[in-house]
């Protein structure tokens, strides 16, 4: 969390003492690494005070959002029911984006879920098979995507 904050501190003294011709650029970066350590202040305190099960009912929320999100993108590929226009988007070019919006946050988060998957995984909170059925649906909706974004938080 030092290294967030004082990546934070250099954002300000750009903003500061370095003649710029955007003064938003540092600052909302600086907001955005400091939201980054709020997060990671946030989950340490959920560690201390909750200890290990906070871990897997975040990974396990995480999960969800990640295979519904993938689940809505390929309702969208394959064609949306009429039933289901109020809960799922319309495809409106070839790259699926589930409820997000935009394809490379969609895979960013398909990437996340798929750590969450694999995290729960490991820590025997899952099983082979709905760990297997899980990831290969996680997996086609990031390849239907058509971003390699996800690939980063997998990495």
């Amino acid at each position: 969390m030092l290294c967030l904050l004082l990546l934070a501190m250099v954002f300000l003294l750009q903003a500061c003492f370095l003649d710029m011709v955007y003064l938003a650029l540092p600052v909302a970066g600086m907001l955005y690494v400091l939201f980054a350590a709020l997060m990671v202040w946030l989950g340490q305190r959920l560690v201390i005070d909750h200890g290990d099960k906070a871990i897997h009912v975040l990974a396990c929320f995480i999960l969800a959002g990640g295979l519904l999100n993938a689940a809505a993108g390929l309702i969208q590929y394959y064609g949306r029911p009429a039933w289901l226009e109020d809960l799922v988007t319309g495809l409106y070019h070839s790259r699926i984006y589930g409820n997000i919006g935009q394809t490379n946050l969609y895979a960013n988060y398909l990437g996340l879920g798929l750590v969450a998957l694999v995290f729960l995984w490991r820590s025997g909170a899952t099983g082979r098979g709905g760990f297997l059925a899980a990831a290969l649906l996680l997996n086609i909706a990031a390849a239907l995507a058509g971003s390699r974004a996800w690939l980063l938080y997998v990495a």
